[in-house]
Protein backbone atom coordinates (compact mmCIF):
# COMPACT_ATOMS: atom_id res chain seq x y z
CA UNK A 1 0.00 0.00 0.00
CA UNK A 2 1.18 3.13 -1.00
CA UNK A 3 2.05 5.39 2.33
CA UNK A 4 0.35 8.67 3.27
CA UNK A 5 2.61 11.33 5.02
CA UNK A 6 2.70 14.46 7.55
CA UNK A 7 0.53 17.41 6.61
CA UNK A 8 3.77 19.62 6.28
CA UNK A 9 4.47 18.01 3.46
CA UNK A 10 1.93 19.20 1.81
CA UNK A 11 2.06 22.59 2.49
CA UNK A 12 6.00 22.66 1.97
CA UNK A 13 5.09 21.90 -1.56
CA UNK A 14 2.07 23.72 -2.03
CA UNK A 15 4.89 26.55 -1.53
CA UNK A 16 7.13 25.47 -4.40
CA UNK A 17 5.20 23.64 -6.87
CA UNK A 18 5.55 22.73 -10.37
CA UNK A 19 5.49 24.58 -12.87
CA UNK A 20 3.09 23.09 -14.81
CA UNK A 21 0.88 20.35 -14.77
CA UNK A 22 2.16 16.67 -15.35
CA UNK A 23 0.43 13.19 -16.61
CA UNK A 24 2.10 10.33 -16.39
CA UNK A 25 1.62 6.70 -16.16
CA UNK A 26 2.15 5.25 -12.64
CA UNK A 27 1.69 1.65 -12.79
CA UNK A 28 0.78 -0.87 -15.05
CA UNK A 29 -0.61 -4.54 -15.00
CA UNK A 30 -0.28 -7.16 -17.71
CA UNK A 31 -1.16 -10.78 -17.14
CA UNK A 32 -3.73 -12.99 -19.50
CA UNK A 33 -6.74 -10.91 -19.29
CA UNK A 34 -5.48 -8.34 -16.92
CA UNK A 35 -4.24 -4.75 -18.78
CA UNK A 36 -4.24 -2.20 -16.60
CA UNK A 37 -2.75 1.78 -16.66
CA UNK A 38 -3.12 3.90 -13.98
CA UNK A 39 -2.31 7.93 -14.46
CA UNK A 40 -1.17 10.48 -12.17
CA UNK A 41 -1.69 14.03 -12.30
CA UNK A 42 2.07 15.16 -10.69
CA UNK A 43 1.49 18.42 -11.30
CA UNK A 44 -0.70 21.67 -9.39
CA UNK A 45 -3.63 22.04 -11.28
CA UNK A 46 -6.46 20.06 -11.82
CA UNK A 47 -6.62 19.06 -15.51
CA UNK A 48 -10.17 18.98 -17.30
CA UNK A 49 -10.41 16.64 -20.54
CA UNK A 50 -12.32 17.39 -23.54
CA UNK A 51 -12.52 16.68 -27.14
CA UNK A 52 -11.18 20.01 -28.84
CA UNK A 53 -7.68 20.83 -26.51
CA UNK A 54 -7.49 18.32 -23.87
CA UNK A 55 -8.12 15.28 -25.18
CA UNK A 56 -6.53 12.10 -22.86
CA UNK A 57 -5.48 9.27 -25.23
CA UNK A 58 -3.53 5.89 -24.03
CA UNK A 59 -2.44 4.27 -27.29
CA UNK A 60 -0.62 0.64 -27.52
CA UNK A 61 1.47 -0.36 -30.31
CA UNK A 62 1.38 -4.00 -31.12
CA UNK A 63 4.40 -5.90 -32.21
CA UNK A 64 6.34 -3.16 -32.82
CA UNK A 65 4.54 -0.95 -35.24
CA UNK A 66 4.64 3.09 -35.59
CA UNK A 67 0.81 3.80 -35.86
CA UNK A 68 -1.76 2.47 -32.81
CA UNK A 69 -3.25 -0.56 -33.19
CA UNK A 70 -5.62 0.60 -30.59
CA UNK A 71 -6.41 3.89 -28.74
CA UNK A 72 -8.39 4.91 -25.65
CA UNK A 73 -9.91 8.11 -25.49
CA UNK A 74 -10.68 10.63 -22.69
CA UNK A 75 -13.14 13.55 -23.60
CA UNK A 76 -14.67 14.86 -20.61
CA UNK A 77 -14.14 14.29 -17.09
CA UNK A 78 -11.03 15.75 -14.91
CA UNK A 79 -8.13 14.86 -13.08
CA UNK A 80 -7.52 16.77 -9.81
CA UNK A 81 -3.97 17.46 -8.55
CA UNK A 82 -2.06 14.46 -7.01
CA UNK A 83 -4.94 12.53 -8.27
CA UNK A 84 -5.20 8.59 -9.91
CA UNK A 85 -7.31 7.67 -12.77
CA UNK A 86 -7.17 3.75 -13.51
CA UNK A 87 -7.83 2.75 -16.90
CA UNK A 88 -8.40 -1.00 -17.28
CA UNK A 89 -10.22 -4.09 -19.33
CA UNK A 90 -12.65 -5.29 -17.02
CA UNK A 91 -15.67 -5.91 -19.19
CA UNK A 92 -14.73 -9.63 -19.39
CA UNK A 93 -13.95 -10.05 -16.33
CA UNK A 94 -14.55 -8.72 -12.64
CA UNK A 95 -11.06 -8.90 -10.90
CA UNK A 96 -10.70 -5.19 -10.98
CA UNK A 97 -13.95 -4.57 -9.22
CA UNK A 98 -13.29 -7.32 -7.29
CA UNK A 99 -10.30 -6.01 -5.50
CA UNK A 100 -12.09 -2.73 -4.71
CA UNK A 101 -10.69 -0.72 -7.43
CA UNK A 102 -12.60 1.82 -9.02
CA UNK A 103 -11.36 2.10 -13.23
CA UNK A 104 -12.87 2.93 -16.39
CA UNK A 105 -13.45 0.31 -19.12
CA UNK A 106 -10.79 0.82 -21.23
CA UNK A 107 -10.56 -2.27 -23.54
CA UNK A 108 -6.84 -2.74 -24.23
CA UNK A 109 -5.30 -4.86 -26.14
CA UNK A 110 -2.17 -4.91 -25.48
CA UNK A 111 0.64 -7.65 -24.30
CA UNK A 112 4.27 -7.48 -22.73
CA UNK A 113 5.97 -6.81 -26.12
CA UNK A 114 3.45 -3.90 -27.05
CA UNK A 115 4.69 -0.21 -26.36
CA UNK A 116 2.03 2.43 -24.84
CA UNK A 117 1.73 6.77 -25.04
CA UNK A 118 -0.07 8.75 -22.75
CA UNK A 119 -1.29 11.72 -24.76
CA UNK A 120 -2.86 15.38 -24.02
CA UNK A 121 -4.20 17.30 -26.70
CA UNK A 122 -2.26 15.13 -29.44
CA UNK A 123 0.97 15.77 -27.78
CA UNK A 124 2.80 12.53 -26.24
CA UNK A 125 3.85 13.39 -23.00
CA UNK A 126 4.13 10.23 -21.48
CA UNK A 127 5.82 6.84 -23.21
CA UNK A 128 5.36 2.85 -21.81
CA UNK A 129 8.03 1.01 -23.35
CA UNK A 130 9.14 1.58 -27.28
CA UNK A 131 7.11 2.96 -29.92
CA UNK A 132 8.13 1.31 -32.99
CA UNK A 133 10.62 -1.43 -30.86
CA UNK A 134 9.61 -5.28 -30.46
CA UNK A 135 11.34 -6.96 -27.72
CA UNK A 136 10.16 -10.24 -28.14
CA UNK A 137 8.16 -11.53 -25.34
CA UNK A 138 8.31 -8.12 -23.18
CA UNK A 139 11.22 -5.82 -22.07
CA UNK A 140 12.78 -6.88 -19.17
CA UNK A 141 15.37 -5.40 -17.19
CA UNK A 142 16.97 -5.02 -12.85
CA UNK A 143 13.95 -7.87 -12.03
CA UNK A 144 11.48 -5.87 -13.56
CA UNK A 145 9.43 -6.85 -16.91
CA UNK A 146 6.86 -5.68 -18.79
CA UNK A 147 4.80 -9.23 -18.88
CA UNK A 148 2.87 -11.13 -16.10
CA UNK A 149 3.50 -8.42 -14.06
CA UNK A 150 2.04 -5.63 -11.59
CA UNK A 151 4.54 -2.56 -11.75
CA UNK A 152 4.45 0.64 -10.52
CA UNK A 153 6.49 4.03 -10.93
CA UNK A 154 9.88 4.14 -8.86
CA UNK A 155 10.11 6.85 -5.97
CA UNK A 156 11.21 10.45 -7.15
CA UNK A 157 10.15 10.21 -11.12
CA UNK A 158 6.96 13.11 -11.12
CA UNK A 159 7.28 13.57 -15.15
CA UNK A 160 6.75 11.69 -18.55
CA UNK A 161 9.03 10.15 -20.47
CA UNK A 162 7.83 10.89 -24.41
CA UNK A 163 11.11 8.97 -25.65
CA UNK A 164 10.50 6.08 -23.99
CA UNK A 165 12.94 3.33 -22.86
CA UNK A 166 14.13 -0.47 -23.45
CA UNK A 167 15.05 -0.71 -19.52
CA UNK A 168 11.73 -0.63 -17.56
CA UNK A 169 13.68 -0.97 -14.60
CA UNK A 170 14.74 2.49 -14.80
CA UNK A 171 11.52 3.77 -14.47
CA UNK A 172 9.74 1.08 -12.69
CA UNK A 173 9.59 -1.64 -9.97
CA UNK A 174 8.44 -4.79 -9.25
CA UNK A 175 5.23 -5.14 -7.55
CA UNK A 176 3.67 -8.34 -7.88
CA UNK A 177 4.28 -11.44 -10.47
CA UNK A 178 1.22 -12.95 -11.73
CA UNK A 179 -1.28 -10.85 -10.75
CA UNK A 180 -4.30 -13.55 -12.42
CA UNK A 181 -2.38 -16.05 -10.66
CA UNK A 182 -5.54 -17.99 -9.37
CA UNK A 183 -3.82 -20.22 -7.18
CA UNK A 184 -2.30 -16.93 -5.48
CA UNK A 185 -5.62 -14.79 -6.09
CA UNK A 186 -5.14 -11.17 -8.11
CA UNK A 187 -2.45 -8.88 -6.83
CA UNK A 188 -3.34 -5.47 -7.85
CA UNK A 189 -1.69 -3.83 -5.09
CA UNK A 190 -1.43 0.09 -5.39
CA UNK A 191 -3.69 0.60 -8.12
CA UNK A 192 -5.91 3.56 -7.94
CA UNK A 193 -3.74 5.03 -4.76
CA UNK A 194 -2.08 7.92 -5.67
CA UNK A 195 1.63 8.71 -5.24
CA UNK A 196 2.72 10.89 -2.56
CA UNK A 197 5.35 13.46 -2.89
CA UNK A 198 7.42 14.60 -0.14
CA UNK A 199 10.26 17.09 0.67
CA UNK A 200 13.40 15.58 0.58
CA UNK A 201 16.07 15.23 3.93
CA UNK A 202 17.85 18.31 2.10
CA UNK A 203 14.69 20.14 2.11
CA UNK A 204 14.03 19.17 5.75
CA UNK A 205 17.43 19.74 6.50
CA UNK A 206 16.70 23.75 5.29
CA UNK A 207 18.96 23.13 2.03
CA UNK A 208 16.40 24.40 -0.02
CA UNK A 209 16.56 21.56 -2.41
CA UNK A 210 13.19 20.08 -2.90
CA UNK A 211 12.87 16.15 -3.50
CA UNK A 212 9.93 14.32 -4.82
CA UNK A 213 10.13 10.76 -3.10
CA UNK A 214 7.40 8.11 -3.48
CA UNK A 215 6.46 5.31 -0.73
CA UNK A 216 4.90 2.69 -0.48
CA UNK A 217 4.72 -0.67 2.00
Amino acid sequence: MKRKILGTAFATLALLGHAQSALIISQYAEDGDIKGVEIWNSGPSTITFDATTNLLEISNYNGGVTSPTFTFSKSSGSITTGQVLVFADGSMNSIWADSGITFEEANFSFNGDDALTLSLGGVVIDMFGLVGNDPGSSWTGGGVDTRDQNIQLKAGITTGDADGWTDPSERFEFVAQDPLDSGTGPDLEGFGVAPVPEPSVALLGGLGILGMLRRRR
